[in-house]
């Protein structure tokens, strides 16, 4: 088992909204080493700057067709998902103080 940091920039995704609501959340997977069993924590932009929340990760490989996309009122971006893109299913273990980890 690896730990991870990912970064989110709140701009495009309210992570903070997506984890009030939902246990889980789909997100890009962009290294193809994560595993099942790994931790992931979130690193939250400007103006946060600061680890935000650890996560397990539950499945990779997510294909954009098998994505839960119970998360997507929570984007604010305007990219969609791109159908080559995999995706993590990521369960919320710990949410952080802003000021506990920060940059």
């Amino acid at each position: 088992m690896a730990d991870w940091i990912i970064p989110c920039n709140p701009q495009y995704f309210d992570i903070f909204g997506a984890f009030e609501k939902l246990e889980t959340i789909d997100w890009r997977q962009t290294a193809k080493t994560i595993e099942p069993g790994d931790t992931v924590y979130i690193y939250v932009g400007i103006p946060v700057q600061a680890i935000a929340f650890k996560c397990n990760v539950l499945q990779t490989m997510i294909t954009s067709e098998q994505v839960d996309d119970s998360d997507e009122k929570f984007n604010l971006s305007d990219n969609g998902l791109e159908p080559a893109q995999m995706h993590m299913r990521l369960k919320l273990v710990k949410k952080y103080p802003p000021d506990e980890i920060t940059f």
